[in-house]
């Protein structure tokens, strides 16, 4: 099995590809049931983005439910857009206290999503990362074929960026600066597709409900009317959608 999260689509793809490869199902982490995860009897995947050079709260949380055997194989492949950090140093040893044996963390770069911050590729450039993945699959596959762990590397900037990237995304994620243009179209699915569960639809606008969010996005680059934004520096960016989902 694969459990993955995503929220514009690069990890989606990359789970789906690694589980027709290897023959087996990708779930959607964001529609788990509460309490202990059922990760079945054979290996697991977990793929997932870097949130500032580290895991997502909901990944974090839904692997703190699993608990494997001892000789059971868990892995795991992260996807950023622009520098990974030490994202996968912490993942693994989140992998780790689930009891499973650890074989490896991978991360790929995919295009970026996260547009209060950074501007998303041109079209030509994500045509070309998207088309990488079935690289990074067949990396991943030949992986599992070789008994050996790898154990991540990381520099010291790499862990500095990932020791300040936390406090830093914890203050920043507030839902405060959303804001909602008059092009909403009122179709409902900013508030359909929140992992969070923080938007509400109020006489047809998206409104958030809670001062703090998981900040993946989502809602920004899937607005099918790109009325949504964040603050005054995504206003007029290209936004970016993998193509394993579709636009309403």
């Amino acid at each position: 099995m694969i459990l993955y999260f995503s929220a514009t689509g690069n990890s989606r793809q990359l789970a789906e590809e690694a589980a027709s490869r290897l023959g087996t199902e990708a779930r959607d982490m964001a529609h788990l049931p509460p309490g202990p995860v059922d990760a079945g009897a054979g290996t697991l995947g977990i793929v997932c983005p870097v949130y500032f050079y580290n895991v997502p709260p909901i990944v974090a949380e839904v692997i703190s439910r699993i608990r494997l055997r001892p000789d059971q194989q868990v892995w795991a492949a992260m996807t950023y857009g622009t520098v990974p950090g030490a994202a996968a140093r912490r993942m693994r040893s989140l992998l780790e206290a689930t009891g499973g044996s650890v074989r490896f963390v991978m991360a790929y770069r995919m295009p970026e999503n996260y547009l209060p911050l950074f501007r998303a590729p041109e079209e030509e450039e994500c045509i070309r990362m998207q088309s990488e993945v079935e690289a990074h699959v067949s990396e991943i596959a030949d992986e599992l074929k070789i008994q050996d762990v790898l154990v991540p590397r990381a520099g010291a900037f790499s862990r500095l960026l990932s020791f300040f990237g936390l406090p830093v995304y914890d203050l920043i994620r507030r839902t405060g600066r959303f804001s909602v243009s008059g092009s909403c179209i009122g179709c409902g699915l900013c508030e359909e597709i929140c992992p969070a569960h923080v938007i509400r639809l109020s006489d047809g606008i998206p409104v958030w409900v809670e001062k703090r969010c998981w900040h993946c996005m989502g809602c920004l680059n899937r607005c099918p009317a790109e009325a949504i934004d964040y603050g005054k520096r995504t206003k007029g960016r290209r936004r970016y959608v993998n193509p394993v989902l579709r636009r309403v």
